[in-house]
């Protein structure tokens, strides 16, 4: 089904290979920042600004599916960046961050 949404826009599906390579966009989530982490939903799934960048970014990039992928605290989740478990996720400040960004290929840190 993510194949027929993005089929003809060779663009929109090359950025989605690159952000979501499995199909499904994994959102490493900090559990820890109450800032960006307010409670969870009546599922499960946590709540709040982190969460729902990561909703947005699936959403723009075609309808990508979202799977959080929690972590109790930012060192974990940082820890985590090279064994393939997230897509894009936040650290402790709540800047985005990605495993490799697609300019430097290299993990983007302010």
């Amino acid at each position: 089904m993510l194949r027929s949404k993005i089929k003809g826009n060779a663009m929109l599906a090359e950025i989605v290979a690159e952000l979501a390579p499995t199909g499904v966009l994994r959102a490493g989530i900090n559990l820890g920042n109450f800032l960006l982490v307010t409670g969870r939903s009546a599922t499960g799934d946590p709540e709040g600004v982190s969460p729902s960048i990561a909703k947005a970014v699936g959403s723009i990039s075609s309808g990508v599916p979202v799977r959080y992928v929690p972590f109790a605290k930012p060192g974990p989740l940082a820890d985590a960046v090279d064994d393939n478990v997230w897509d894009i996720g936040s650290d402790r400040r709540g800047a985005a961050a990605c495993p490799e960004d697609c300019f430097h290929g290299r993990v983007y840190r302010d």
